[in-house]
């Protein structure tokens, strides 16, 4: 017996239930092994991807579920690679966010990914690289993020130089599958034939041109075309397309034939069109973008020269950058070099025979016999034609608007901005020798004059590459007639000036050259202004005896 301490006798009566029998439970051998997750970690949890790449954008400022941020963190390179719908109206945000995203979720591969997602913004989006540039340099960017920006550049580039890889071919029909396979991959079937199987079909030829088929590349797709607008409002309703660029492209390349011929509704559009074509956006990553758009705006002005000075303004507006002030001011010289070349000569409609004309006058029938009946042994000269330069009467419209000097903050043309204001006087200056013809001439020439005088003695040597410059079209450009009468006072001093700087050491050799040139051509025009003034005074002796 168990001594009395340790040992309590249970006199209590057994239940009824005890007394079942259960059967044995087998427990599964997954059910054996179960890890337990130690001390502060949970189970992975994973959440569907988005489907669209605004909601990854959202989902990267995810702070409290994981699952959401490596979700939209992993699916956001894939959807800028396809451009995916909306990536265009967001990449701005979407690069800037990426470069400065926290790896708050302790995610793998993070560095690696971010870099990845941010070079393929880059490489469709190429406009994104100026505005990145804009924040190396920022207060707010440390050096972590400056050195990842430019690794990221320099991966954009790199990839965006190579060339394509060529598109990959389906897979070509191949003469073995003719064949008979052989005994070790014969498979017998010994279903029962199906009594449809047993109808006659007659056997089909599959033409040359179906079996070398070949597949783009991944990520490419077959181009899509769609009709012209048949309307140039149409147009411009199309270059503001965002998604489907075909419609696009469409209207892109057909509206420069449109404005040339002056389609129906094109004066009353032409201030919209011009802006929309100044400010177009190359969505679509389009072959020859830039001529295009070149071209287009050349035509606007060519066809419509009341747009200049309204380009002129845009020039100096605040929202303009200086990719788009060097553009207006190409498109304005190409523009004013082709209105004042000469046209070529009209053709004929209807020549008139010279068996039908009726010549009511005897010596002209005399003389009409005599031109019959000589042979000639040279071919017959062309009547001269001659017609009115267009540029002549639109030149001050092209002119003037550059002259602007005066601007607000956004522009300091003498001080940071120095090689724009040199750009705007080669321009300038330009015109003013195509409007040599002009009866404005002088007084545009008087503008000019009096705008560069006193950028003579800036510090910056290309700014007085361009008074240099300003002085010899001012001589090219004036008849000699006039010009000693209206520049004599002042054109001795333009002489001493630039023998200056052709006289000084400090300036660079073209500069020198340059201003040798200048002197001499303005040199040339006093000594012709006095043989043209003598030559006038004895023709007034001969005629006052």
């Amino acid at each position: 017996m168990p001594s009395s301490s340790s040992c309590v006798i249970n006199t209590q009566p057994i239940d009824s239930d005890d007394e079942e029998d259960f059967e044995a439970y087998d427990v599964p051998e997954s059910e054996k092994n179960i890890e337990l997750a130690s001390d502060g970690e949970e189970p992975e949890r994973t959440a569907p991807a988005p489907s669209y790449i605004r909601d990854c954008l959202e989902q990267l400022a995810e702070k409290e579920k994981y699952e959401k941020f490596e979700a939209a963190f992993f699916a956001v390179n894939g959807m800028i690679r396809r451009k995916a719908v909306g990536f265009v109206d967001i990449a701005d945000q979407l690069a800037k966010k990426l470069v400065f995203l926290e790896n708050n979720f302790s995610t793998k591969k993070f560095e690696e990914t971010r870099k990845q997602c941010i070079i393929s913004c880059l490489v469709m989006r190429p406009e994104l690289a100026p505005k990145l540039g804009e924040i190396i340099f920022s207060r707010n960017c440390s050096f972590f993020h400056r050195y990842l920006i430019l690794e990221c550049f320099l991966a954009a580039a790199k990839e965006l130089s190579e060339f394509q890889k060529e598109p990959k071919k389906i897979v070509e029909v191949v003469k073995k599958e003719k064949e008979m396979p052989s005994s070790s991959s014969c498979v017998i079937n010994t279903q029962p034939i199906d009594s449809d199987d047993e109808e006659d079909f007659e056997a089909y030829d599959v033409p040359e041109s179906e079996k070398n088929i070949e597949l783009v590349s991944d990520g490419d797709e077959p181009e899509r075309t769609a009709p012209a607008p048949s309307y140039i409002r149409d147009c411009l309703e199309q270059l503001a397309e965002k998604e489907k660029y075909e419609k696009f492209e469409a209207a892109f390349f057909a509206v420069n034939g449109m404005i040339r011929r002056k389609a129906v509704g094109f004066v009353d559009i032409a201030d919209q069109l011009a802006k929309k074509l100044v400010f177009l956006e190359n969505n679509f990553s389009t072959k020859k973008f830039e001529e295009t758009r070149k071209q287009c705006i050349i035509s606007c002005l060519v066809m419509r020269p009341e747009l200049a000075p309204k380009l002129g303004e845009i020039i100096f507006s605040r929202n303009c950058s200086f990719f788009h002030r060097y553009l207006i001011l190409e498109c304005f010289l190409a523009a004013a070099k082709e209105l004042s070349e000469f046209q070529k000569e009209p053709k004929k409609i209807v020549e008139v025979v010279k068996k039908e004309k009726e010549l009511s006058d005897w010596r002209s029938i005399v003389d009409a016999r005599i031109r019959s009946h000589t042979r000639r042994f040279t071919t017959e000269k062309k009547p001269e034609f001659t017609s009115p330069c267009r540029f002549a009467s639109v030149a001050t419209l092209f002119f003037y608007p550059l002259l602007r000097t005066k601007t607000e903050e956004h522009l300091e043309l003498k001080g940071r901005d120095s090689p724009f204001l040199a750009r705007l006087l080669f321009c300038a200056s330009e015109i003013l020798q195509k409007a040599a013809s002009a009866p404005t001439v002088v007084r545009m020439a008087g503008a000019l004059a009096e705008l560069v005088t006193p950028l003579r003695f800036h510090p910056d040597s290309f700014i007085r590459s361009s008074v240099l410059f300003a002085y010899f079209s001012i001589a090219v450009a004036v008849p000699e007639s006039v010009f000693f009468e209206f520049f004599g006072a002042v054109v001795r001093g333009w002489i001493e000036w630039a023998l200056s700087c052709a006289d000084d050491v400090d300036s660079a050799e073209h500069q020198r050259n340059l201003a040798r040139s200048v002197a001499s051509v303005l040199l040339e025009k006093i000594d012709g202004t006095a043989t043209v003034q003598e030559s006038n005074g004895a023709s007034n002796v001969l005629y006052s005896k």
